[in-house]
């Protein structure tokens, strides 16, 4: 078919104009967002009705500089048009799934982004990293108060083996340092890759896209959640898969998505009347 990129798709590594993907990550983690079924294939996304715009911060071996990321990522908050002109903050996504992350979760390089993010109502989704079993194995931004920190799973609903632990070492402002937020899975995961084709990938960027799917499916029924209330629908309806209750290992468990939804219709229907 016939494609626009004005708005759709930005660059940071080598300003091609198209949308592409030299290393199948993205293509793999969209797929799981909103991959639909094909002939012969199920879906393979979570809320394969959502629509996808692409900020390509990482290079084919998978690495990305710190002013290349912050600047793929400060697009988001105003997409622009194929020529890097007249940027639109209303062409914003909802959304920022973010399968990628570094090894220090000391850093607060990203938090004045985040920040933003959440003031333009973009909740910004990213994984835990892939430092676990260790205690305090969260990377950043996944280590942010800001963001909501994705663990992974195996096939057997249990905690992955390389899914990053908390506590976090960056506190939000009442002093907590719970993350991960929540779990999903991230095992062997099949979804799409360039050409047409399907993939297993295994990591928290697998499990990170299930979230960000799950999200979609929240705001498609109730559009104006603020991120306090879905971080809330999503957090108290996870299933225990580790220690009962909040643990560093999985969050708040094993994300939920008919119990997030009825969550998010209860909060709606529990809001005070407006004047």
């Amino acid at each position: 078919g016939t494609m626009d990129h004005n708005y759709n798709f930005f660059d940071a590594t080598k300003g091609r104009k198209d949308a592409y993907d030299d290393n199948k990550h993205g293509t793999h983690v969209s797929g799981t967002i909103a991959g639909a079924a094909t002939e012969g294939h199920a879906a393979t996304g979570v809320a394969p009705g959502a629509k996808l715009i692409g900020s390509k911060i990482l290079t084919a071996s998978g690495s990305g500089t710190l002013a290349g990321v912050m600047k793929g990522l400060e697009w988001m908050l105003a997409p622009t048009d194929s020529e890097g002109k007249n940027a639109d903050p209303s062409k914003a996504p909802d959304i920022i799934s973010n399968s990628w992350g570094t090894t220090n979760g000391k850093d607060e390089s990203f938090r004045k982004l985040l920040q933003a993010f959440l003031a333009a109502g973009i909740e910004p989704v990213f994984a835990a990293g892939n430092s676990g079993p260790r205690g305090g194995s969260l990377g950043a931004p996944g280590s942010s108060p800001e963001v909501i920190s994705v663990a992974a799973t195996d096939k057997d609903d249990k905690v992955a083996s390389f899914s990053s632990r908390g506590p976090s070492p960056i506190k939000d402002a009442k002093g907590s340092d719970r993350k991960p937020d929540i779990s999903a899975p991230g095992h062997q995961i099949v979804s799409t890759v360039p050409g047409g084709g399907y993939a297993s990938l295994s990591g928290t960027s697998m499990a990170t896209p299930a979230v960000s799917g799950v999200i979609a499916l929240l705001l498609s029924k109730h559009k104006d959640l603020t991120h306090d209330e879905i971080v809330q629908a999503i957090n108290t309806t996870g299933k225990d898969i580790d220690t009962p209750g909040y643990d560093y290992n999985s969050g708040n468990g094993l994300i939920d998505a008919e119990a997030a939804l009825k969550a998010a219709d209860a909060i709606v229907a529990a809001r005070p009347p407006k004047a």
